[in-house]
């Protein structure tokens, strides 16, 4: 277990590393989207989380609620018991409608946890693959175990937050 949690950390810090070089060429940096989980299920090598999201825009924009469902393919032994995730999210230029991120989302992920919780995730997708979601720390929990895969994140506009 002790190699698998090396193996995801260093798996953890390449992929951050990528999405630093992925949002380079990703366009500007629009806002932020924050993640909370709100229901998980863990098969071992399918597993899958539902959030409830809210996107806070760069600029004078209305902060906008989504719900997340996030289904990965891979190797999973985590028990985690909270989580956050908290993406930068880039487009090509400023100037997006409400509701824009609304779409499905791919890309790699790596988790680590032995007390608290770390993972990387740098996810591509939206209205015409036009988004880039870059961890803006790597997320945060408590729990144990690892993780290592292909991730599916699906953005649904629930409307302005309230």
């Amino acid at each position: 277990m002790s190699r698998s949690i090396t193996l995801a950390a260093a798996a953890a810090v390449a992929i951050v590393g990528a999405g630093a070089a992925l949002a380079g060429d990703a366009g500007v940096k629009v806002g932020a989207l924050t993640c909370t989980l709100t229901s998980s299920t863990n098969l071992v090598l399918v597993s899958g989380s539902t959030f409830d999201c809210v996107y806070a825009p760069g600029g004078d924009g209305a902060t906008e609620h989504y719900t997340g469902a996030i289904d990965k393919i891979g190797v999973d032994l985590t028990v985690i018991n909270q989580n956050e995730l908290v993406w930068v999210v880039f487009a090509p230029s400023n100037d997006t409608a409400p509701g824009a991120l609304d779409g499905a989302y791919v890309g790699a992920s790596a988790d680590a946890a032995l007390g608290v919780a770390v993972g990387a995730k740098v996810l591509v997708g939206g209205g015409d693959n036009s988004f880039t979601l870059q961890p803006a720390v790597l997320s945060g929990g408590a729990g144990v175990g690892a993780a290592v895969g292909l991730e599916h994140l699906r953005l649904t506009y629930a409307g302005p937050k309230a």
